[in-house]
């Protein structure tokens, strides 16, 4: 089906064709697929793609009204929740519920894809206090 066979406010989105965009912290970028540029009002998906050893720079934060997940789809994540490390594998999902403080990095040695959805969109980033001395 092209964009021209599309239903009115049906989007198809190819992921091999939409423009990486850096993401807030060294070392990531993000593919935008689903956001308010295609209509969507109370969600938003992307592709994260994080390098390895990008644990120095993940911001250990919160999103004040947003769901997360993360859905990863190759590599290996490290999910820093409170005082736990939690290594998440290629096709587990994570959902992280809002006011929850966290962190996800590359624990990896090679390139690390997750899916991310926010619901609603437009998640604000609210950062904590580094984790202490593990980091």
């Amino acid at each position: 089906m092209t964009n021209e066979q599309e239903p009115r406010g049906v989007s198809i989105i190819d992921p091999s064709t939409a423009l990486p965009r850096p993401m807030t912290r060294p070392g990531g970028r993000s593919i935008r697929l689903v956001d308010s540029g295609v209509g969507a009002e109370t969600i938003d998906l992307h592709i994260n793609i994080l390098q390895p050893g990008s644990r120095a720079s993940s911001p250990y934060h919160f999103h004040s009204v947003s769901e997360n997940i993360y859905f990863v789809l190759s590599g290996t994540l490290c999910l820093r929740l409170e005082d736990e490390d939690v290594i998440v594998e290629a096709g587990h999902a994570v959902f992280i519920p809002p006011q929850v403080p966290h962190a996800v990095w590359n624990a990896g040695d090679s390139e690390a894809r997750l899916l991310e959805i926010y619901a609603p969109p437009n998640a604000d980033l609210v950062l904590v206090e580094p984790f202490g001395n593990s980091r």
